[in-house]
């Protein structure tokens, strides 16, 4: 159980592994309660697994999945974290993704960075070097932010400096009396700002509406309710991902299958992923005409959504797995720990691509397809060959 509790990563889980582009060397997983520390330098990116992690040393990349990050440390890449407690006093080169119940950032992040959590504050003396997405209940901007802030919150509260624009969506918005911004703000809002509050900005004040059946708000051109939404349904992938490998008809899933034999399972998935919406009208239409199958045709129609979350939970750890041979890596095939392992590997991107209009289509087509073709060999004990070559 303790090896199996270590990967059941808090809600958002997040924002995740979407730029795990480099070998993670450094790991540590753990399983107990005890708090970790990491004081040393590492010339590789970091990832730790378990309950807290006191950060303090040098990195490239820091990746942590668990329930307290303190990082007062240094990384030279990424910080990629996920837990109940984040807080970060420290210093990241590059993109930040945060995302916890409580989220407390008061050191200096060098890109863009990407936060979500119950509350989530960029404290007075910190400062983000590029745009800013924040997804949270209750939003505190006191730092500094050069580049965009990008929010969607309950309440939305900004007392510090933005050398740029402000797309923001909240129930209530508040522009303190320290609080400048340099550019545009675009917000809707169940109230208007005061002429005290807009004569804080030094651009245009617009007030939109997000109803996509209005027109005339064109030049808003980023809905925070939108990308929150996209952002949940990915995630809610990889949750329900994680749970369904709690089945144990699911253990032992063969994602040691080759480069070829892989793309074939793909072909071999597209049939019945074209056919089934095909099944799906044909049945309507005779329903219709016959007035006999229309509630089977129903019952395909609302069995989507379902059969959608299934097929990624068996397409995930396969492009896990695909991406770890061409990446040259080792995964031990320990079988909890690397399944977990893989479809946290396949998930990043998935959920890159599915953030990219277009692109998301042709992964969303690739990913289905692959997962219907292992659910045929599960299902009817086949294994598809690979093509000659």
């Amino acid at each position: 159980m303790g090896e199996r509790t270590s990967f059941r990563i808090p809600t958002i889980l997040a924002i995740l592994l979407i730029l795990v582009s480099g070998s993670v060397i450094a790991i540590e997983i753990n399983t107990d309660d005890t708090a970790g520390s990491m004081s040393g330098r590492i010339d590789d990116d970091y990832l730790y697994l378990g309950e807290s992690l006191g950060f303090s040393g040098r990195s490239d990349s820091l990746i942590f999945f668990g329930k307290s990050l303190a990082m007062t440390g240094e990384n030279r890449g990424n910080l990629i974290a996920a837990g109940e407690t984040i807080t970060v006093s420290g210093r990241v080169a590059d993109d930040g993704f945060i995302a916890g119940r409580s989220v407390s950032l008061t050191g200096q992040l060098g890109s863009t960075t990407f936060t979500a959590g119950e509350s989530v504050n960029l404290l007075a003396g910190a400062s983000v070097e590029g745009a800013l997405f924040v997804a949270a209940g209750t939003a505190t901007i006191a730092g500094d932010v050069d580049g965009d802030l990008y929010a969607g919150a309950r309440t939305l509260i900004i007392a510090g400096r933005i050398d740029g624009d402000v797309h923001a969506g909240a129930g209530e918005i508040e522009l303190t009396e320290t609080a400048v911004i340099t550019g545009d703000f675009t917000y809707d809002s169940e109230n208007e700002l005061s002429p005290a509050e807009r004569s804080r900005i030094r651009g245009t004040v617009s007030m939109v509406d997000f109803d996509p059946d209005k027109k005339g708000d064109k030049d808003f051109d980023f809905g925070p309710v939108g990308w929150i939404f996209r952002i949940v349904l990915l995630l809610s992938i990889l949750v329900f991902a994680l749970l369904f490998y709690l089945f144990p008809g699911f253990k032992g899933q063969d994602t040691e299958r080759d480069n070829g034999r892989f793309w074939t399972t793909v072909g071999w998935g597209l049939i019945p992923f074209f056919l089934y919406p095909l099944a799906i009208v044909g049945v309507l239409l005779a329903g219709i005409a016959f007035g006999i199958t229309v509630p089977i045709g129903l019952t395909l129609l609302a069995s989507i959504g379902l059969l959608g979350y299934v097929l990624y939970a068996f397409a995930l750890p396969q492009i896990g797995a695909y991406l770890s041979r061409a990446l040259g890596w080792t995964l031990h095939e320990r079988e909890d720990g690397a399944l977990h392992v893989k479809t946290l590997l396949g998930f990043a991107p998935v959920f890159v691509l599915g953030l990219i209009p277009f692109v998301n289509g042709l992964a969303f087509i690739i990913a289905s397809a692959l997962g219907w073709g292992v659910a045929i060999e599960k299902l009817f004990g086949l294994r598809f060959k690979e093509n000659a070559e």
